[in-house]
């Protein structure tokens, strides 16, 4: 790298102990800095002025100060080795790309994470580059991704571009093609991105003939600028050109005014001596020539604000500063010196403050003025008559201009400190921003559903940006895309994971009336419903950030004709629908999606839940649920094509708006209104968990639960209320289905996390707000534990274990330690191929069944290793390890046992002394005493009938609890040697306990038990096992139980994990 003529090598490798290293080969060959913080080969490295960014396999994005070598950031996100980093100077960010297919945009400056895309599919993104605000990505599955990034992804709401005195900027106007262009007074004209943070120069200040003072106006896509010595050019900007008008204009130019409508392709240019020329540009040249020449008459602010051709009457109409109106013939000779005169004038019609807009509608004159009146006015002969007169805002003056979107006419004005945005048939200010007051040059550009209004305000120009709807009417939620559709038919969706938004293209000429998610969530599907019942059921793409239509449908006429709700039945191929009228419609799912060939319903029932419509419509067991706003739950059936009542039933008695049921765990929620007030209530308790005063029920609502806190918001008097209560669901502390997507095998408590391993070859870290997915392991993981320092060991099918470092505070997980067990083998941590890499050194059909941890402390056989380990194979041996503070596994023996091993229990019985438990699928439990790692066989004893699932110490190491899978708790002394060495056990208590197989066993304190089975059931024993307290548990096919560590209190958190998990307070 090169900078300031000074080349810097920098150099990154395999050995991280140093980190980046640093050189100035020119001035000497020795090392400069070593940046040390990297954990893992670092893969990547760029320079700036001051900082060195560099990535590695420890998954992390580490910002250093160059000069220092200090770390002022490192930076986590990534779930897999990162492989690229590369600056975007367009944001003051830096992008990272990694093997877990993230793309991930920070700020340079914090830090923060201000973007995550995930582009391409595969494996993982090999490179990425950035030119301004295009962000190009090469991935492992062969493609190349083009991202455009835009302010819309960012956090960003407002940029300040800060000009030199000598260069203050004169005037600014957005265009489609350029950007932002600013004009400066030194006479340099720029061209800005939406950004403001980079521009090109259009016409340089050295060639420029406007230094000092300049006029403009807009022309459709052509800018016109006049100087002070009359001269004037034109730039066209959609390529840049510039040319210049020949004329004789000796004075220099006071305004220049565009003439509507646009289409005339005119503007008026204007003299401080009140001369004025009519110039049409044309439509094949890059030129314009003079048209008509005019004479304004005398005043004390003698220029041009506004103008319209009325070609109907040969006729021009202008507005000046002072507030008057002027009709000139527009048959006026064109030879310069001959100058029309007005045939009428209308002074001071608008108040000094001037006229601002002319426009012509329906052969009427329409005037707008800074005095907030709209005056229409005719051409009657030579003369302009007022018709009448309006007020478009009431209290408001400085209006700049309406202007018809669609079917809407929207105003732009300054009111007070403010600039804002106005629909005037609905009221609906879309925009407002603080801008401290009128200003002569702003601009305004609407793209993409965002507003840019831009401004100069003490010699800087400023932009603000806002998203703009300015005809919502109607929102649906389907998971995280949230749908808006508007007055126009309009339908935009945003993303909220990113707040990236996106407009349907689309035939709809009518307003939204509803849009209606479909259930179940996972179809991605809404409905889309018009004035005139016309109905589009649109799919949400799994890959593009857009919506295409399916379905074409017709509803019924009746007085209220909308969408409420609405359930997809694949099974049978239809789509069932209810109306505002509290009727519900059966389509057929197979309907042409042609455009205009519209399905009718195959059957309906009209008016089944009454008047006040159908709340809700799911799908459960091949019966249609639809619940209405009469309080009845009604099942139905699909019959060939017809829908059929089954039953009906009232979930709440004397309760009517009930406007959704909810399964949360084993419980059914309902959320309703009730006289004045919004309720929340567990159906099979009848508890009450939620009420709040909101003066009955609410069109616009919606509730979210988070850490057992329920907020609920709705609209009432257009304003947003906000309800927060804490909420109690019982002793089910947390239920849910598999993250794992199957089942959980193993899990364990440390500190606040939970951590769980799965079928799915993953570790999942559950923090109190996050869950976060580790891949790594080849095979399903079998079994965790950690130790008090924290960490992790993860073990599971062909031989794998892995060592990881837990992170407390983000709960992420970093990988310490690959190895085999089977084959005494390391494995490079990161390492890509590893299922190639296995092949060659695991046991295929070895799995570790079992690993148990306890932490080595100074006095014990060496002080080499932090931990050990004791792992039981399916082959029937266990390995005792030693894990070395370089992070290495080293075996220290192998006991052979003759069958599989189902469970190990390791632990430091007294100094210099390892007591090790094992158990065997042929239900005996074995010790063994380690000393100087020579193995000593204690005691051998049948407890069970078949297979072990469980071994656990009690607190004083004194007794042994196991379950097997005869559905047996057994509970063993043990007995010491002279020596206080384990010699013997001798069988206290068994019990039958459960129908099926026994899972797991806990000791419970001193004094009790916990245990639970595949039937599902928990148990509460005594230590003479007789049973205290008896559950059933939610988690279907239980794997393990385990105990949180806090037992501070009287209640003990026991969580049970099979397909799913659950926790329970003991």
């Amino acid at each position: 790298m090169k900078n300031n003529s000074t080349r810097i090598v920098l150099k990154g490798g395999i050995n991280a102990e140093y980190g980046p290293l640093l050189w100035h080969p020119r001035q000497s060959r020795a090392v400069v800095r070593s940046y040390k913080g990297h954990s893992g080969v670092i893969f990547d490295i760029k320079l700036d002025a001051d900082r060195l960014y560099s990535v590695s396999d420890d998954r992390t994005l580490v910002i250093w100060q160059r000069d220092t070598g200090t770390m002022l950031h490192r930076l986590y996100g990534h779930t897999a080795r990162v492989l690229k980093v590369t600056l975007v100077p367009w944001c003051s960010g830096v992008v990272t790309v990694g093997e877990d297919n993230q793309c991930l945009l920070w700020s340079r400056d914090t830090g923060s994470r201000l973007l995550s895309l995930t582009p391409h599919t595969g494996n993982g993104i090999r490179s990425v580059d950035c030119v301004e605000n295009v962000m190009a990505t090469g991935g492992w599955d062969a493609t190349v991704a083009k991202v455009s990034l835009s302010e819309n992804m960012l956090s960003c709401t407002q940029h300040q571009f800060v000009s030199s005195p000598e260069s203050s900027p004169k005037f600014l106007s957005w265009t489609e093609n350029a950007g932002l262009l600013v004009h400066l007074a030194d006479g340099e004209l720029r061209s800005y991105d939406s950004s403001l943070k980079s521009y090109e120069v259009v016409i340089p200040a050295e060639i420029s003939d406007f230094r000092g003072y300049s006029k403009h106006c807009k022309v459709g896509n052509i800018l016109v600028i006049g100087g002070r010595t009359g001269n004037i050019s034109l730039l066209d900007c959609s390529n840049m050109e510039l040319g210049t008008l020949p004329c004789s204009i000796k004075s220099k130019i006071f305004s220049l005014t565009p003439v509507s409508p646009e289409s005339e392709r005119m503007f008026l240019s204007c003299q401080d001596d009140g001369y004025v020329i009519l110039w049409k540009i044309s439509d094949n040249e890059f030129s314009a020539t003079p048209r008509l020449h005019l004479s304004l008459p005398k005043c004390k602010n003698r220029w041009i604000t506004s103008a319209c051709m009325l070609p109907s009457h040969g006729s021009l109409v202008v507005g000046d500063r002072k507030g008057g109106i002027h009709l000139y013939s527009a048959n006026t000779s064109d030879s310069v010196g001959v100058c029309g005169v007005p045939l009428h004038s209308i002074a001071g019609l608008h108040g000094d403050n001037g006229t601002s807009q002319i426009t012509t509608s329906n052969n009427m004159v329409l005037s707008l003025g800074r005095d907030g009146h709209l005056r229409f006015l005719k051409v009657r002969g030579t003369k302009l008559v007022i018709i009448r007169k309006h007020k478009p805002l009431s209290g408001v003056c400085w209006v700049e201009k309406l202007e018809k979107k669609g079917k809407c006419t929207v105003a732009y004005y300054f009111h007070g400190q403010q600039f804002k945005v106005t629909v005037l048939e609905t009221g609906n200010t879309v925009f407002a921003t603080e801008c401290g007051g009128a200003h002569r040059s702003w601009d305004v550009l609407i793209r993409n559903n965002t507003l840019y209004f831009s401004y100069i305000n003490n010699s800087k120009v400023k932009t603000i940006k806002q998203w703009y709807q300015r005809r919502v009417r109607e929102h649906c939620k389907v998971g995280n895309i949230l749908v808006i559709g508007g007055r126009t038919g309009n339908i935009s969706l945003l993303d909220c994971s990113n707040m990236e938004l996106g407009t349907l293209p689309c035939s709809i000429k009518s307003k939204i009336f509803s849009l209606t998610p479909v259930s179940p969530e996972s179809e991605r599907m809404f409905l889309s419903c018009q004035d005139d019942g016309y109905v589009i059921l649109w799919k949400i793409s799994d890959n593009e950030f857009s919506a295409t239509p399916r379905l074409h449908l017709s509803l019924p006429k009746c007085k209220n004709r909308w969408i409420t709700s609405a359930c997809m039945l694949p099974s049978h191929g239809s789509l069932v629908v209810g109306d505002r009228k509290g009727g519900i419609h059966l389509y057929s799912a197979n309907t042409s999606d042609s455009v205009g060939v519209c399905g009718v319903p195959l059957h309906s029932i009209a008016g089944l839940h009454g008047d006040n419509g159908t709340s809700q419509i799911t799908t459960s067991n091949n019966m249609v649920l639809s619940l209405g706003r009469d309080g009845h739950l009604r099942f139905l059936k699909v019959r060939g094509t017809k829908l059929v009542i089954i039953r009906k039933h009232k979930p709440l008695s004397g309760v009517c708006w009930v406007e959704k049921l909810e399964k949360k765990g084993k419980c059914t929620v309902a959320y309703y209104f009730h006289g004045q007030q919004f309720k929340v209530t567990v159906l099979e308790t009848g508890n009450t968990v939620f009420a709040t005063e909101c003066g009955g029920a609410h069109r616009s609502w919606d509730v979210l639960i988070r850490n057992n806190t329920l907020y609920f918001s709705y609209i009432n008097n257009s304003k947003v209320k906000t309800i927060k209560q804490e909420v109690a669901w019982g002793d089910y502390v947390r239920y849910g289905s598999s993250s794992h997507g199957s089942e959980i095998h193993s899990a364990v408590y440390w500190k606040d996390l939970l951590i769980t391993g799965g079928e799915d070859c993953s570790v999942i870290v559950h923090t109190p707000h996050t869950t976060t997915a580790v891949p790594g392991h080849i095979s399903s993981v079998r079994s965790l534990a950690i130790s008090p320092s924290g960490t992790l060991f993860s073990a599971g099918g062909r031989g794998s274990l892995k060592a990881w470092s837990v992170a407390e505070e983000r709960g992420d997980l970093e990988l310490l330690t690959d190895y085999a067990v089977v084959s005494d083998t390391h494995i490079p941590v990161g390492y890509n191929s590893s299922y190639k890499f296995d092949k060659r050194n695991c046991d295929n059909d070895q799995r570790v069944m079992s690993v148990s941890c306890c932490e080595s402390r100074d006095h014990l056989i060496s002080r080499d290793y932090t931990c050990y380990l004791a792992c039981g194979l399916s082959n029937g041996d266990v390995h005792l390890l030693g894990y070395t503070r370089q992070q290495n596994f080293v075996r220290l023996l192998t006991e052979p046992h003759n069958n599989c091993v189902t469970m190990v229990t390791l632990l430091s019985q007294q100094a210099g002394e390892l007591l090790l438990l094992t158990s065997s699928t042929f239900g005996k439990v074995q010790g063994f005493n380690i000393v100087n790692h020579a193995v000593t066989s204690r005691f051998r004893n049948q407890l069970h009938t078949s297979g072990i699932n469980s071994i656990d110490l009690s607190p004083c190491t004194s007794q042994i609890l196991t379950i097997g899978d005869d559905g047996d708790v057994t509970r063993s002394l043990i007995t010491l040697s002279d020596d206080n060495r384990a010699t013997s056990i001798e069988l206290a208590a068994k019990r039958t306990t459960h129908f099926s197989a026994g899972i797991a066993a806990k000791f419970l304190g001193s004094t009790s038990i916990v245990s639970v089975g595949s039937d599902q059931r928990l148990f509460v024993l005594d230590l003479q096992l007789n049973p205290v307290y008896c559950c059933y548990v939610d988690v279907p096919d239980p794997h393990d139980l385990v105990l949180s560590d806090d037992d501070t209190t009287d209640k003990r958190t026991v969580l049970i994990c099979g397909r799913g998990f659950q926790e329970i307070k003991l």
